[in-house]
């Protein structure tokens, strides 16, 4: 009789300890209604938002930081340039304050440019870092070097132009980074059944990003000077990052609080990943009609994309006479 009863009592002692142990994984007080892949995506989300402002508040702030009285003539056009007429009290010329530096029309574009140029160079970089060293320590450290970058912005603008485009060109490099190892990790995070959804969750950041850049960098040229537009957005990214280091993780087998469950539905759902280096068809791809149709799309989309964040600014007070305020 004594020994039944303590084989019982062993046996219920086995059947309730994976669920212990499953409670005891839990990543927050919340873990049984938001798993921690879904944790990751919204940092990732949190990461895009604070990233745009921080590199797209510069084709605001040009617009403050220049004097463009001197360049209201277009080139090769000898009569006077003709602003649009003013539809209210908001939309006049003369309510625009001219800023302190004096840079011409082809300089303020080279600037605008200097990103992109920086951007495109570290694309394939950023998917080795993060093989290498991992997502959590290459997007974090990428995160902090480009907020550091752009505080430097009024120092290097009051310097020189060319010390504004080295600051610009290598927060493109930096930036060049980031969404290759966001790739890479959810490589190891996103089961083929939820991928598709956590990286469209991610992506909201861009668009959501973009609505808050221009009130929030026009508010802050407007009412604290435009210097704060280099600094405010940099301090988003300083408390994103403490959240980033307390909460993600390269893998689900390195997360110390993940559901075993969520581990489990993870890892078997991704499988083991191949070690063999698969060979790239590159005439087939070269060849393939439907991949020049995606490049040719990405492309034209990310022109027009990238061509608005830039010159809208610019476009609305030296044409249409918006001052920073309106």
């Amino acid at each position: 009789m004594g020994s039944e009863s303590k084989d019982m009592t062993s046996s219920n002692v086995e059947e309730t300890k994976p669920d212990q142990d499953s409670k005891k994984g839990s990543c927050c007080l919340l873990a049984d209604k938001i798993p921690a892949r879904y944790i990751l995506s919204g940092l990732f989300f949190l990461g895009i938002l604070t990233l745009v402002p921080t590199r797209n508040g510069f084709s605001v702030a040009i617009v403050v930081m220049v004097n463009s009285s001197s360049s209201a003539s277009p080139v090769n056009q000898t009569a006077p340039y003709q602003l649009c007429p003013s539809s209210g009290a908001g939309n006049t010329s003369a309510q625009n304050e001219e800023g302190e530096l004096e840079w011409s029309a082809s300089v303020r574009g080279i600037l605008l440019g200097a990103y992109y140029y920086g951007y495109i160079i570290t694309q394939v970089v950023g998917g080795v870092l993060e093989q290498k060293l991992g997502g959590k320590l290459v997007y974090g450290t990428g995160m902090l070097a480009i907020a550091a970058l752009d505080a430097l912005g009024p120092v290097a603008s009051r310097t020189s132009p060319w010390a504004m485009f080295a600051v610009r060109f290598i927060m493109g490099l930096v930036s060049g980074v980031l969404f290759p190892t966001m790739y890479g990790v959810w490589g190891r995070w996103a089961p083929p059944t939820d991928r598709t959804k956590l990286l469209a969750f991610c992506y909201i950041g861009l668009p959501i990003g973009n609505i808050i850049n221009y009130p929030l960098a026009s508010f802050l040229a407007a009412e604290l000077g435009w210097e704060t537009i280099f600094y405010i957005p940099g301090g988003f990214v300083a408390v994103w990052l403490v959240v980033w280091l307390l909460l993600a993780y390269d893998s689900p087998a390195k997360h110390p609080r993940i559901l075993e469950e969520e581990q489990k539905y993870i890892e078997d759902s991704i499988g083991e990943k191949v070690q063999q280096k698969p060979r790239v068809p590159w005439l087939k791809v070269l060849s393939s009609l439907p991949a020049w149709a995606l490049i040719v799309g990405q492309f034209s989309s990310n022109w027009g994309n990238y061509f608005l964040l830039t010159q809208l600014p610019n476009y609305m007070k030296n044409v249409l006479g918006f001052n920073i305020r309106t």
